[in-house]
């Protein structure tokens, strides 16, 4: 995956495969563009494609090309990629633990569970979970279209841990707590 989310916005999948395909490119793309193939435009992301050479995925994460006059990194190959994945936002007294349980309870176990954000050591309280397959564990949907967006891992406490999907279309409006929240101190300032 190329992330060049400002020139899939701009430009045409053409334009930009052109851009790629330029000799002005580094070397190591340059030998590397006969074991990619299948280019698509992933909106809002950047370009997607395959690379058949296990040897030449690895040498290829981090590798800046130029794509239209700016340079964009291609994203690290992982073997999660593909899997579908959710970001939680743990509440004070809930761990990734408590939430790799939780999920194992609802079986859905988890493949991997790692910090979302880390930096020099330092980690947020977002992690990602990863699920084997590529939809949703049914324990995350209500129905179709219809996501989980907050879990209690300890049980009915005040505090849930908010749910980001994969899809983005999932996460659209605040979870369930925020907007109950939001309509009490609405109907309080109202009176």
């Amino acid at each position: 995956m190329i992330l060049c989310r400002s020139g899939a916005a701009t430009f045409p999948l053409q334009v930009m495969l052109d851009s790629i395909g330029s000799e002005m490119q580094p070397l190591e793309w340059q030998a590397a563009k006969r074991a990619c193939r299948d280019f698509k435009k992933v909106n809002n992301v950047g370009i997607s494609f395959i690379c058949t050479d296990r040897t030449t995925v690895d040498k290829l994460g981090g590798l800046k090309l130029t794509v239209c006059g700016r340079a964009f990194p291609i994203l690290p190959y992982s073997e999660f990629s593909s899997l579908y994945w959710v970001v939680v936002v743990l509440s004070n007294d809930v761990t990734a633990e408590h939430v790799y349980d939780f999920f194992v309870l609802h079986i859905a176990t988890p493949v991997l569970i790692k910090s979302t954000y880390d930096k020099y050591s330092v980690q947020s309280r977002h992690i990602t979970v990863y699920f084997p397959g590529r939809d949703p564990p049914s324990c995350l949907m209500f129905g179709t279209d219809d996501p989980v967006r907050e879990i209690y891992p300890l049980g009915p406490t005040p505090h849930a841990c908010y749910i980001n999907h994969r899809i983005s279309r999932y996460n659209a409006g605040p979870p369930p707590s925020i907007k109950s929240k939001r309509v009490q101190t609405k109907s309080h300032s109202t009176h």
